[in-house]
């Protein structure tokens, strides 16, 4: 028990030893006095009243080296936090060569204090040590080397921020030469020193600190030299005299701000080793026109680039992994070129880049922020969207701001073959997009509103068979969902491209603006109620190889008057597939080898009033035939060089009654009857070019004329010639005996008689 409490009271002694003589006045100086080092710090004598040196009022401070205590003296190596705080009359200090540090707001609020000298032997200075110095002009030092290894706390630790201007031995430093027994420059170690034009740094300097040059104004020039390896954030910035920086192929880190607010540099060039730029690293940089980016840099951090105004063009190299927030708002950009290695765009990145015309999302772009990240991109006209798989970021409270938001002036978005999803309302508002091609690669988009507000797309070309049969469009929860949901109800035209192979259910259900459709050869079935209430569809054209058709595909298409159907022999067709279709005010074109086995009566196809062949499907001719037969005649003429159009004009008693022209290849691009009639689609042919006049009377005299034209309507060839349909006037269909068991109907300008299923012409020419 006695040795424990003789150690205890040991103990006790060494710690009231070392906190001997706390606050203990000297002079008109407080110090806390160390009586184990023999060490003094200058202090405050009470916190009372935020008092905290009885010398608050005096006007000079003279510290000295040492004091001497009850005989013992000590040596003053440090002023403490606070020492001075409040000393509103303070106007000079003097602080001896045997004090290593300066405390936190050891001078903080000396509002009179005009000029300070830093002895060589100070190491460190604390938070805020000089803040609130308001009157500062002159900072002294001895030695350079000294001052760049003080470690600032903070901006306001040094004495520049107020004073801005540092001298050397009393002379004004303008033209600062760094020597080579420097290996660093500490943080804020020029913060402010704004009498600075230019700055030579040794080799031997391998780290610039964070804020070592930051707000010197006057700076105009500054190298860098290759044994730099990183530049600390904000480390010049507000420079804003600086012109043009080269960032060596040493360095490896740029820091945050590191060039901030630099309104005159007009050229950067980073070297190869740099793998991040910093958030802020080049912010405010107004007069910024030209940056190379070195091929190490795979992060760009956020506000990068904000606000360069002058910046019109910039290349992300593929090394770059991610592009951070706002990275270049404000900026000046008309071109952007982004690496194929980013993998994450943040939000805003590119917000307010209003001279933007066009950019490129690379397939490696997993996902994109929104808030707006085209915002106000005024002028882009044209994106190519080749993200692969790409999600978008979600505000906190769960709703979307997509990153292309009501862009008018974008007609043009294009989508990259690869591409497999799009992200939730992507192309939301783009009113002046009118066209849009979906890859066929992509494997769904569902009900995304990823066309949401697309008010004036009209056209839409599918590639992809994986969209087309989206489970999505197999229910009818709140009515149908279809296409229309997906890209708006003003579309008029469905393109499906040749990868396509099935039709799903309900795919263009209720697509009422759509006008007509050609389904491709490679689908092979159309689903159930796919085209259900397209109540405006005219015109059908079939693939030759569909070979099933699912129930009430084209159910409620009540206008469809034209159908095309290019294989050769029928396909089953489910239950009510054309309900509420006119069969008999809709024509049914097929090859010419197939008509009969369309009307015989084992065909699900023979309910068409009128089944006729598109025409031949090869044809080989140096001169013109005209083959007529009884209500028809088969005209084959052949090709002629350089002709752009060819012309055929039928002609009866005089009058032309029917016009039709083809292009080179042999299309038809318009027919017009007396009175009208609906176009029929042809075929290219080989040597020659066929097609079947319809509507013709039995027994009669027609004369034709062939015309062949350039590209400038200058004739190259005219045929000419008569020639008489077949057959005569059959016996008369008695009306006055059979007008209760006959219908008439008048058809595209010509009157039938329908009785007993059969369909007449007027002349009794039996038609169906």
């Amino acid at each position: 028990m006695k040795t424990k409490l003789f150690t205890l009271l040991l103990a006790v002694a060494a710690s009231v030893g070392t906190m001997f003589a706390q606050g203990t006045k000297i002079g008109n100086l407080y110090y806390n006095l160390n009586s184990t080092n023999k060490t003094a710090e200058v202090t405050y004598k009470s916190y009372a009243n935020y008092r905290y040196n009885e010398g608050w009022n005096i006007t000079t401070a003279n510290i000295p080296a040492s004091v001497t205590y009850e005989g013992t003296t000590y040596s003053v190596t440090s002023i403490g936090a606070s020492a001075f705080r409040d000393c509103s009359s303070l106007t000079s200090v003097t602080i001896p060569n045997s004090v290593t540090s300066i405390g936190a707001s050891a001078f903080r609020d000396c509002s009179s204090l005009t000029s300070v000298t830093i002895p060589n032997s100070v190491t460190s200075i604390g938070y805020e040590a000089f803040i609130s110095c308001s009157s500062l002009t002159k900072v002294n030092i001895t030695d350079i080397a000294a001052w760049c290894n003080i470690a600032f706390t903070s901006s306001y630790s040094n004495p520049l921020f107020y004073a801005k201007h540092l001298f050397v031995n009393d002379v004004e430093v303008t033209d600062l030469v760094i020597p080579n027994s420097v290996t660093s420059i500490g943080n804020s170690a020029f913060y402010n020193c704004s009498s600075l034009t230019s700055v030579t740094i040794p080799n031997s300097i391998t780290n610039i600190g964070d804020e070592a040059f930051s707000w010197c104004s006057s700076l105009t020039s500054v190298t860098i030299p290759n044994s730099v390896t990183s530049i600390g954030g904000g480390a010049f910035s507000g420079c804003s005299s600086l012109t043009s920086i080269n960032i060596p192929n040493s360095v490896t880190s740029i820091g945050g701000e590191a060039f901030y607010n630099c309104s005159s540099l007009t050229s950067v060039t980073i070297g190869n080793s740099v793998t991040s730029i910093g958030d802020y690293a080049f912010a405010d940089c107004s007069s910024l026109t030209s940056v190379t980016i070195g091929n190490s840099i795979t992060s760009i951090g956020n506000y990068a680039f904000y606000e360069c105004g002058s910046l019109t063009s910039v290349t992300i190299p593929n090394s770059v992994t991610s592009i951070g927030l706002y990275a270049f708002q404000k900026c000046g950009l008309t071109s952007a070129i982004i690496g194929n290695s980013v993998t994450s765009i943040g939000t805003g990145a590119f917000r307010d880049c209003s001279s933007l015309t066009s950019i490129t999302i690379p397939e490696s772009v997993t996902s994109i922020g929104q808030g707006a990240t085209f915002q106000e991109c005024t002028a882009l006209e044209s994106v190519h969207w080749n993200a692969k798989n790409c999600t978008m970021e979600v505000l906190g409270n769960g709703s979307y701001y997509p990153p292309f938001h009501n862009l008018s002036n974008i007609t043009n978005f294009s989508f990259g073959e690869n591409v497999e999803t799009i992200p939730y309302y992507l192309c939301d508002g783009l009113s002046g997009l009118k066209s849009i091609i979906i890859p066929s690669k992509m494997k769904r988009f569902g009900y995304n509103y990823a066309f949401n507000g697309c008010s004036n797309l009209t056209s839409v070309t599918l590639n992809s068979n994986s969209v087309l049969n989206d489970y999505d469009f197999a229910y009818e929860t709140y009515g149908s969902y279809s296409l229309r949901d997906v890209f708006g109800s003003n579309v008029k035209e469905y393109i499906i491209g040749n990868g396509v192979t099935s039709i799903g259910d309900y795919a263009f259900v209720k697509c009422y603006n759509l006008t007509s459709i050609t389904i491709p050869n490679s689908v092979t079935s159309i689903g159930y109620k796919s085209f259900c209430y397209c109540t405006n569809l005219d015109t059908l054209s079939l693939g030759k190889n569909i070979s099933q058709y699912g129930d009430q595909a084209f159910a409620g298409c009540s206008k469809i008057s034209t159908i095309y159907n290019y294989r050769e022999r029928p396909a089953k067709l489910g239950s009510e597939i054309f309900k509420d279709v006119d069969y008999f005010n809709c024509t049914l074109y097929v090859l010419a080898g197939s008509v009969d086995m369309y009307k015989s009566s084992g065909s699900d196809w023979k309910d068409f009033f009128f089944i006729e062949p598109i025409g031949a499907e090869s044809v080989t001719t140096d001169e013109l035939i005209v083959t007529p037969h009884d209500n028809t005649a088969d005209i084959v003429w052949p090709a002629v060089s350089d002709a752009n159009t060819y012309e055929i004009e039928i002609a009866k008693d005089g009058e032309v009654f029917c016009k039709l022209v083809f292009n080179a290849q042999g299309q038809l691009l318009s027919i017009a009857y007396a009175p009208s009639r609906a176009n029929v689609a042809q075929q290219a042919q080989e040597a020659g070019f066929s097609f079947t006049v319809t509507g013709l009377t039995s027994g009669t005299t027609y004369g034709y004329t062939v015309t062949a034209a350039n590209s400038a309507s200058q004739v190259l060839d005219t045929k000419q010639g008569t020639f008489t349909t077949t057959g005569g006037i059959n016996t008369a269909v008695d009306n006055a005996s059979v007008e209760s068991t006959l219908t008439k109907v008048l058809r595209n300008g010509q009157l039938f008689i329908l009785r007993e299923g059969k369909t007449y012409t007027v002349q009794g020419q039996e038609v169906r």
